[in-house]
């Protein structure tokens, strides 16, 4: 094969592979990024690896990090690591992460009102952190309000197009166990308070795990447990604290499938969230290419993970009429599937104000 043969093959390869990597907390300042789950404010960062375990302190020191380059068909989570060095290092991973929790738990005992931001799938820390300060400047807070800073790992393409497909698919597993393993550990923590969660894309999933079992596909809940010693089916079920739960998501990155029980278990019927859970708001944006999956057939990109619900009305039609709570607003205007995009769009204030916030 000659020189330039092998030189333009390279290329097509590159563009095809991509390049992209896992969201660590390496994108934040030194401080947070050793510690990323430090909790010492009214604002504070919820890290989550990929299968929704908590960064402990030294993270990176203890468990090492992950590839650099061409890593978004290779696993990285705290569990697995812990497990290759022995018992001791997999216990000491757990009461790191109990002593996390309860470190939050102390925090939102005296909270009035609590945010949780949730970004989507490939968006790296420093970007969603400069996404969430946006939303905060939209906010009018009251005193004691305490705002969660979610973060977990949905992968992040340093390429085109092609790369930001390949990772979509590992991704939607990861928001499911990010949800149902992490931010309902923080939900579990918190008793007769408001949450307010919002969230970007495939943040969405991320919520909506939280609140209940996904519905995981067969093989990833298969590879989870061989992989990561992760049963999917035996996480600790949303506890009713008495909260009140308000979910706001922005270009949502899910469908109908999304609030459904899996059908390798029982029929497809649809998941129950419980009364905690009283408003859905969500926009609907028929110009937003990323979850048309740059498709002009309806019937063709709603399929490969469903991504429907953000850009077409009729998607959530059968959701109203089953759950009552559910209510859409018009981003017809927003010309991008970028975070930044729907927040600044006036709607999204509306949205805030609807769900009772306080907006400058």
């Amino acid at each position: 094969m000659s020189l330039k043969i092998t030189t333009v093959v390279g290329a097509l390869l590159f563009t095809i592979v991509g390049c992209a990597i896992h969201n660590t907390p390496d994108t934040l300042k030194t401080s947070e990024m050793n510690n990323p789950n430090e909790v010492s404010s009214r604002n504070f960062n919820a890290f989550v690896d990929q299968n929704g375990t908590f960064y402990p302190p030294n993270w990176k020191k203890e468990n090492g990090s992950p590839c650099k380059i061409y890593c978004w068909n290779i696993h990285y989570s705290l569990i697995a690591t812990a497990a290759s060095k022995g018992n001791d290092a997999v216990e000491n991973l757990s009461i790191k992460e109990a002593q996390i929790l309860e470190n939050m738990r102390v925090k939102l005992e005296d909270a009035n009102r609590v945010y949780i931001l949730v970004h989507g799938y490939n968006n790296d820390a420093k970007t969603s952190r400069n996404n969430y300060d946006t939303i905060k400047n939209h906010i009018e807070f009251q005193e004691n309000d305490v705002v969660i800073e979610f973060f977990w790992d949905g992968l992040v393409s340093k390429s085109s197009l092609w790369g930001d497909a390949k990772i979509w698919f590992r991704a939607t597993g990861y928001s499911q166990l990010a949800g149902s393993e992490g931010l309902r550990d923080i939900l579990n923590l918190i008793e007769n308070k408001e949450i307010i969660i919002i969230s970007h894309s495939r943040g969405a999933s991320v919520a909506l795990s939280a609140l209940s079992n996904p519905p995981y596909s067969k093989e990833f809940a298969e590879d989870t447990l061989e992989f990561h010693t992760v049963d999917v089916y035996q996480t600790e079920r949303l506890q009713d604290n008495k909260n009140i739960i308000k979910l706001l998501m922005l270009a949502p990155a899910i469908g109908d499938v999304d609030f459904r029980v899996p059908d390798h278990l029982t029929k497809m019927s649809y998941r129950e969230f419980g009364d905690q859970l009283t408003k859905i708001s969500y926009t609907v944006n028929p110009n937003d290419k990323v979850l048309k999956k740059f498709l002009d057939k309806p019937n063709v990109s709603g399929k490969f993970n469903p991504t429907d619900l953000g850009f077409d009305e009729k998607s959530g039609e059968k959701l109203k009429a089953h759950y009552g709570i559910i209510q859409s607003y018009d981003f017809s205007e927003t010309k991008s599937h970028k975070f930044d995009k729907y927040i600044e769009n006036e709607n999204f204030k509306l949205m805030l104000s609807d769900l009772g916030v306080d907006v400058k």
